[in-house]
C-alpha cells in the first residue's frame, strides 16, 4: 500500500480505535494503529528534514517553508514522492459486520476502504 493512504487515513483509524467494540476487530484495529504510527513516525521524521532543507527562518526563529518560496515545488515534489512509496502492512482486514454496530462517518469509512472488508 501507498504510504499516503496510511498518512491520510490515521484520524479516521484513531477514530475507530477510540469507539467500544468485540475483543477481537479492537486486537485487530490497535494492531494496525501501532504499524500505522511507526510509518507516520518515519514520515513526520522525513517531512520535517524536508522542511529544514527547503525552509526558511521565519520571525519566530521556526524554520516554514512558503508556498511563495522558491523551494516551496522542490519541498513538495519530494513530499509527493515520499507519500508515493510502497510500505508494507501486515493486517487482517476488518469485516463490516464486525463494527456494524459504531457509529462512523462516510469519511471514515473512505479513509478506511483498505481495511474493512464486505
Amino acid at each position: 500500500m501507498k504510504l499516503g493512504q496510511i498518512v491520510s487515513s490515521i484520524s479516521a483509524l484513531s477514530s475507530l480505535a477510540s469507539e467500544k467494540m468485540k475483543a477481537k476487530p479492537a486486537y485487530r484495529i490497535s494492531r494496525v494503529l501501532m504499524e500505522a504510527n511507526s510509518h507516520l513516525d518515519s514520515f513526520n521524521s522525513a517531512r520535517d528534514k524536508a522542511i529544514e532543507k527547503y525552509g526558511e527562518k521565519n520571525d519566530d526563529g521556526n524554520i516554514a517553508i512558503d508556498q511563495d518560496s522558491k523551494n516551496f515545488k522542490k519541498f513538495t515534489d519530494e513530499i509527493n514522492a515520499l507519500l508515493d512509496e510502497e510500505v508494507e502492512m501486515k493486517f487482517n482486514k476488518i469485516k463490516l459486520k464486525e463494527i456494524s454496530s459504531l457509529e462512523v462517518s462516510v469519511a471514515d469509512m473512505v479513509a478506511l476502504d483498505w481495511l474493512i472488508d464486505d
